[in-house]
């Protein structure tokens, strides 16, 4: 009877310092840090475009329509996921900017 107590306290030991480990590290787990590394640099018809919020700045890019446009244009707004950058995320706008679309990554 008293390995068995024994053996359940070293494992109620275990699963509490594992909870804690996993505790600590819960914001790396959710929120991991953009690969900052061999992000494209931006585009050069990008205008960079600092949004202020409760949190502070936030840099955000608008891209033009590609071609002549003649008076306002349709905005398509795109904000990105956790762990990714507005770096990222230009050449997959190319064709929503060829039909006329004017783009802002935040």
């Amino acid at each position: 009877m008293r390995i068995v107590k024994r053996a359940a306290v070293v494992l109620t030991g275990l699963l509490v310092l594992y909870w804690g480990l996993i505790f600590v590290g819960q914001r790396a787990i959710v929120f991991p840090a953009p690969p900052v590394a061999g992000a494209p640099p931006r585009p050069p018809d990008a205008e960079s475009i600092w949004l202020e919020t409760p949190t502070g700045p936030v840099e955000s890019w608008y891209l033009p329509p590609l071609g002549a446009a003649a008076g306002p244009v349709p905005l398509l707004v795109f904000t990105h996921g956790n762990a990714e950058l507005i770096d990222h995320w230009p050449a997959e706008f190319q064709l929503p900017r060829q039909w006329g679309l004017a783009v802002l990554l935040v």
